[in-house]
């Protein structure tokens, strides 16, 4: 076992207050629980990582927030922030923030439904001495949000609400809009991989999300956060309120996400053309796809001459019932978040505030995870989806070429290029349909210039491999500079990325490595 994986020895069993428990301690925190072999209340350690880069977000949010640098976000400088966690099971992590956010952390709120976890948190909070500092508290999510923000007299809301439940947090997430301050952030996790990212249960993702997710296709980890977010962005927008996605990642059996909040209701008139569909050539076709926007943006100019905006719905896609390079019937997903997952800024911040963690020793113990995911995830082009050289590789029958090759191609020609956090071996990029698919072609042939794939004509990659007017959208002088073989300055980033010694998955520390039960 490594430095940075998860712990997961046998608990230390201590003696507190003449009752034997067993100890558990993560962070600069600890928590204690009968020693017995029934598990009243859900701990899980595989969420360490989770644990670790929520702490580490709030302080990159702490030091945005709290200690503004323009003269005009003076204002809105705090000398405290309060943290409201909705469902805090053991409290652990309710605990960590008053441990490791002690400087400006004024108050937590750990609430759970269960009188089990509420009993634990109150033992956890005198056991740890931080009463005061820690508040628990018995009920509903959502109940218990409203009812907080009353007996405090403060209609203006928590500064950050974490959600972390066992499953979805679709149920919670209107409470969590409502009861968030201006400028405040919003800490989410979604359990349901199955429902989000899975191939079954359309009917149930629409109902929880309202949306469809990418079934079939290798992007689906990434349209799990896109359904998350426009979640998100449709009920703040409700409130007048617009969502900022900070960092947003596809991790192990879950998804995470960090988003700001702020009072801005002319920015909700953007949410329009931030919102779309997607149609996908998924179900044995060809994997590509296309994107279409509810809404788009016109620059006017009045009769004053006065620069505005003009918003109308989008224009439709031209893209009819079939995939235009495999003739596939495709599939409509979404609607979902069409635009950037991730704030390159904030990430820096992260990735700066975990080299200070990593001087702490063991305190932390994902650091060198967080590094690389959040270093992937920084990299990452701001384009929609991602796709897997491997299985365009399959759909055409060629010789899988290396990512470094694939890369070449498209960067050649002027497109960015990038891996994802979301998938291993996978590339995102702003080039079309049309030039990926020109550059796999070439990569077929690049070995032998007369090669010929076995495909009949019922194949996906039996159309593509014999339209020759796959790369029409490219341009004389983008096909002069086309090279498979020379490094250029997408490639030299990809490089640089990969032969870092950084750690973007974690090793399984233990057999039987997932979400655990819940409590019995």
């Amino acid at each position: 076992m490594t430095k940075n994986q998860v712990e997961m020895d046998e608990p230390e069993v201590i003696e507190y207050n003449d009752t034997k428990y067993q100890k558990v301690s993560e962070g600069k925190a600890s928590i204690i629980f009968p020693s017995n072999e029934k598990r009243d209340v859900f701990y899980n350690p595989i969420q360490q990582f989770n644990r670790d880069i929520t702490i580490t977000a709030i302080k990159a949010w702490e030091d945005e927030f709290l200690n503004p640098s323009s003269t005009n976000d003076a204002k809105k400088k705090k000398k405290s922030f309060t943290v409201f966690e909705g469902l805090a099971a053991t409290g652990l992590r309710s605990l960590r923030f008053a441990k490791e956010l002690p400087g400006t952390l004024d108050k937590v709120i750990a609430n759970d439904l269960s009188k089990d976890a509420v009993r634990a948190i109150e033992l956890n909070t005198k056991y740890n001495d931080l009463k005061g500092k820690v508040v628990a508290k018995q009920g509903n999510c959502n109940v218990s949000l409203l009812l907080s923000l009353a007996e405090e007299n403060d209609i203006k809301g928590f500064d950050i609400i974490d959600l972390d439940p066992y499953g979805t947090a679709a149920p919670f997430i209107d409470a969590a809009i409502q009861g968030v301050k201006d400028g405040g952030m919003l800490c989410v996790t979604c359990t349901d991989s199955q429902v989000l990212c899975g191939n079954t249960y359309p009917e149930k993702c629409f109902s929880l999300y309202g949306g469809v997710n990418m079934m079939n296709s290798v992007s689906t980890h990434e349209s799990a956060l896109r359904l998350l977010i426009m979640t998100l962005k449709q009920s703040a927008a409700r409130y007048g309120k617009y969502i900022t996605p900070r960092l947003c990642l596809s991790i192990d059996y879950y998804i995470r996400v960090f988003v700001t909040v702020e009072k801005a209701p002319l920015k909700v008139k953007d949410l329009i053309t931030e919102l779309g569909s997607v149609k996908v050539c998924n179900n044995g076709g060809c994997q590509s796809f296309f994107e279409q926007p509810f809404g788009e943006k016109h620059e006017r100019v009045s009769k004053k001459n006065k620069p505005f905006t003009k918003i109308s719905t989008a224009k439709s896609i031209d893209v009819g019932e079939s995939c235009p390079y495999c003739s596939k019937k495709l599939h409509v997903v979404g609607p979902m978040y069409l635009g950037p997952l991730q704030d390159k800024k904030f990430c820096k911040k992260i990735l700066d505030i975990n080299k200070e963690h990593e001087k702490e020793g063991n305190v932390y113990g994902t650091t060198k995870r967080i590094e690389g995911m959040v270093s992937v995830a920084m990299s990452e082009v701001d384009s929609l989806f991602y796709f897997s050289p491997s299985l365009l590789s399959g759909v055409l029958k060629i010789t899988v070429p290396s990512l470094r090759t694939v890369i070449n191609g498209l960067g050649s020609l002027g497109y960015e290029c990038s891996l994802t956090h979301a998938a291993k071996s996978c590339v995102k990029t702003n080039a079309p349909w049309d030039a990926i698919w020109y550059v796999m072609k070439r990569c077929g042939t690049m070995a032998d210039p007369e090669y010929k794939p076995k495909l009949n004509d019922k194949m996906p990659g039996f159309t593509i491999w014999n339209d020759d007017s796959i790369g029409k959208t490219l341009t004389p002088e983008q096909l002069e500079k086309f090279n498979l073989e020379e490094d250029n300055l997408e490639t030299k980033k990809f490089l640089k990325l990969q032969n870092s010694k950084i750690v973007k998955y974690q090793e399984n520390p233990k057999s039987n490595w997932g979400p655990m039960s819940r409590p019995k």
